[in-house]
């Protein structure tokens, strides 16, 4: 959604139809599977009786659609003669000339070639919410916004009013209003919609937007169309098309590792990631400081809350511990300059900074969401500032940009504007442009979701924010061991990092990957032996180069190498295997080029 996409090609002597992506788009393009032609037939929706839909979807409302409607026994009609396109967990038959590509195992996206109208459709297994619960919880920011954004139209709007939230009593502006007696008939099925607009970032901004909401047993299928003004009524006319052949199939077994397994036949990711040669990293500043991270070990960087403005703690740490941390952390918001004298000072030190740069007011955090408007230069002048900076320093910096974008505690994650994952796209791909055209090439971009998506919804995952090989230096992973102040359990290193790792190693084969904070609180179990068993844990993971230990208390978590300090000594112990290292920052002398 948001931008425009990029114009797809087939691939030589597909026997796909025209319209359909065999995966040689750009990165994070995909095959979408065999094709069959023919008419949808009844199948699984057959039978599906209300009682029974009622009880599995508490609180929902159930719309008998007119079956004799018009419009869509005519997209029905004309649906006829093209093809079947199999997504996860349905079939449906897509509008004349428009293209279609696999986003993740559970989002699939159909677009104009001309990058005029985009249909997402997010298959959400529903084992535990209502359809009403993640239908409104999906929503709440498109009721309440933080920004400028109008709800247009909702329905069925006693749905609506069920969980608070009021419907606007007129239609859309543009294409027609959906009220539920024109709705494609799918019996028995539990609907619901609503229509919304912001402001457009540009001219390119697919900011006009229609969401329609399928329940059935067990599942929700999320349509969001998105197009412009001009125009809508025509994209609307083709989400109807689609509607009025929607049907549900059973889910694969194992999506994820099918959607992975057709990625990589395309040569867009790796089957696994056993096996896979680890990305080396090596990096000469212009200015003569020269990073080389070891082929086979890792190098340990540090957040305390005070470096590098602040080197005092850091080096009383390093004294205990016997130890020099070539890498430390720091965060800075969108008021705040970049940090050069800071970096200046580390540098001398042989130390490099990775900036956790993140696009909101620490003294507004209630504010709106600054990616429309990033997408849109207001930002530019602010951003260029920065590039300039980088330029200047003329070391290498690592700049870890909206970061943890997968969660609802940041105001960049996609929750917050409407689940427009390519408007992030757009704004992260517009800073990094500012920056090449200023010249800072020592900026080294890293990409960094968080292990978990919060809601951990199919519109939430995290590979819907990638911006594209070309945009990102490093993949970055996140995850801590919370325990049960947060209501979780207590998770290992391996329970935390084994999943995303082998996701990320096979979705971005050629990155080098690091974890830019990870921690253990000391409630729930022991964080000594847990220290000690992610020690132990890491050298399973070849493709990390750099860990950064979060040495800080963050709210009610203890999170600090100190508390107790049993997990300092293992901490300590830990650096004593020679598989960690250090020394991986020095200054190259002159005439050794």
């Amino acid at each position: 959604m948001g931008a425009a996409p990029d114009a797809n090609t087939a691939g030589a002597g597909s026997p796909l139809p025209a319209n359909i992506d065999t995966g040689t788009f750009q990165e994070g393009r995909t095959t979408v599977g065999p094709i069959t032609t023919g008419r949808m037939t009844g199948g699984p929706r057959r039978g599906a009786g209300k009682a029974a839909l009622a009880a599995a979807l508490a609180g929902v409302i159930l719309l008998t659609p007119v079956i004799g409607d018009g419009r869509a026994r005519a997209a029905g009609l004309a649906a006829a003669a093209r093809p079947v396109f199999p997504g996860p967990g349905y079939r449906v038959v897509l509008p004349a000339g428009w293209a279609v590509r696999q986003r993740t195992e559970l989002a699939v996206e159909v677009h104009r070639p001309d990058g005029r109208a985009a249909i997402d459709i997010y298959t959400q297994p529903l084992p535990e919410k209502s359809f009403g619960e993640f239908v409104t919880y999906s929503n709440k920011f498109v009721f309440a916004p933080r920004g400028a954004l109008t709800v247009l139209a909702a329905w069925p709007a006693d749905f609506w009013a069920a969980y608070g939230y009021a419907a606007p009593s007129s239609g859309s502006p543009s294409g027609a209003a959906p009220v539920p007696g024109a709705l494609p008939p799918v019996p028995g099925a539990c609907v619901a919609g609503l229509d919304w607009v912001r402001p457009a970032a540009d001219i390119r901004d697919l900011n006009r937007v229609r969401e329609v909401n399928y329940g059935v047993p067990g599942a929700c299928y999320t349509f969001v169309l998105t197009g412009r003004e001009l125009g809508f009524a025509e994209a609307a006319a083709a989400l109807d098309s689609m509607l009025a052949t929607f049907e549900p199939a059973p889910l694969p077994a194992d999506p994820a590792g099918e959607w992975l397994a057709r990625r990589a036949a395309a040569g867009a990711s790796a089957v696994a990631a056993v096996g896979l040669p680890v990305p080396e990293f090596r990096y000469a500043g212009p200015k003569r400081l020269h990073v080389q991270l070891p082929p086979s070990g890792l190098v340990w960087g540090m957040f305390d809350g005070n470096a590098p403005y602040d080197l005092g703690p850091l080096k009383d740490l390093e004294a205990y511990l016997k130890w020099h941390f070539d890498f430390v952390m720091t965060y800075r918001d969108f008021s705040a300059p970049f940090p050069l004298e800071a970096l200046r000072a580390a540098a001398l030190e042989n130390r490099l900074c990775m900036i956790t740069w993140q696009p909101h007011f620490i003294a507004d955090l209630d504010g709106p969401p600054l990616i429309p408007a990033i997408v849109a230069g207001d930002y530019d002048a602010y951003i260029r500032g920065w590039a300039e900076a980088v330029r200047e320093f003329g070391q290498p910096v690592l700049l870890r940009f909206a970061n943890e974008m997968n969660g609802d505690w940041d105001p960049w994650c996609a929750f917050y504007y409407g689940f427009d994952h390519d408007l992030f796209i757009r704004a992260w791909r517009r800073v990094h442009d500012i920056f090449a055209a200023a010249g800072a090439e020592n900026a080294l971009w890293v990409w960094n979701p968080h292990d978990r998506s919060y809601p951990g919804f199919a519109w939430n995952d995290p590979h819907l924010y990638y911006p594209g090989g070309r945009y990102v230096d490093w993949v970055g992973l996140t995850g801590y061991n919370t325990g049960p102040r947060a209501g979780d359990p207590w998770r290992s290193f391996e329970e935390i990092y084994r999943p995303v790792y082998d996701r990320y190693r096979a979705l971005y084969p050629q990155k080098p990957l690091l974890i830019t904070e990870f921690a253990c609180d000391t409630v729930g179990g022991d964080k000594a032996a847990w220290i000690r068993d992610a020690f132990q844990a890491l050298k399973g993971y070849p493709a990390i180069k750099l860990a950064v230990w979060f040495n800080f208390p963050w709210w009610q978590w203890e999170y600090e190498l100190g508390k107790p300090p049993a997990a300092l000594d293992a901490f300590g112990g830990g650096l004593l295997d020679p598989y960690f290292s250090t020394s991986a920052v020095f200054w190259w002398p002159r005439g050794f080029d």
